[in-house]
């Protein structure tokens, strides 16, 4: 079996996911165009994910972690939409 080497990174992208979450106005589609479009041809070689929930908390339907914005009372309209989708 022939072992590849490990591709050496030049560019990594951290998308912790809320700033582009803001900015979509409830639109699924704007939402993933905000994440990954500026991306192609360029030279950012591995996107590394964070949800921007801010820790203990989850921008998902999770089974152990709480909501973010449930405790509050505040869950994002668009989020929740997303999730019961």
């Amino acid at each position: 079996m022939i072992k590849r080497r490990p591709i050496k990174r030049r560019i990594l992208f951290n998308c912790d996911g809320n700033s582009v979450f803001i900015n979509a106005g409830g639109d699924l589609n704007q939402w993933i165009r905000n994440v990954f479009c500026g991306l192609e041809h360029s030279h950012v070689e591995a996107l590394l994910w964070c949800d921007g929930a801010g820790g203990n908390t989850a921008n998902y339907d999770s089974q152990v972690l709480e909501l973010t914005g449930r405790r509050l009372g505040k869950v994002d309209p668009f989020l929740k939409r997303l999730i019961d989708e």
